[in-house]
C-alpha cells in the first residue's frame, strides 16, 4: 500500500512509530509516495490521523472546489461550541495487481 500526504497540506509530518522492532522517525513530504510495510498498527495509526481548522465557509468552498475529503464536526475540546473542519492527514491508495 502507497501512502501520502494530503495534497491540500503543504507541510512535512513527522511520525514516530516502531518499525521492525526499533523506534523511527518517518518524515513523510508533500507531493511524494512512499511504500511503507505493512505493519496493522501503523497503518491504523496513520488513517487516524487529521489536521483540524476552525470552521469557515469560506475554507469549506475551497476544499469542495479542490475535491479534498473532509468532515465538519463539534470540537470536542471546547465542548462543541465552535465547528471544526478535519482534513485527513494521509491518503492511501491500493496498489494495483498484475
Amino acid at each position: 500500500m502507497k501512502v501520502s500526504l494530503n495534497r491540500f497540506l503543504k507541510m512535512n509530518k513527522q511520525v514516530h512509530t516502531l518499525l521492525d522492532g526499533k523506534l523511527q522517525n518517518v518524515l513523510f513530504r508533500p507531493g511524494q509516495s512512499y511504500q511503507l510495510p505493512e505493519d496493522e498498527r501503523f497503518m491504523k495509526y496513520l488513517k487516524s490521523q487529521a489536521d483540524k481548522y476552525p470552521f469557515t465557509q469560506t475554507l469549506v468552498d475551497e476544499l469542495e472546489r479542490l475535491g479534498v475529503k473532509h468532515t465538519i464536526e463539534l470540537c470536542k475540546s471546547c465542548l462543541g461550541r465552535r465547528k471544526m473542519i478535519f482534513i485527513p492527514t494521509f491518503v492511501f491508495e491500493e496498489e494495483k495487481e498484475g
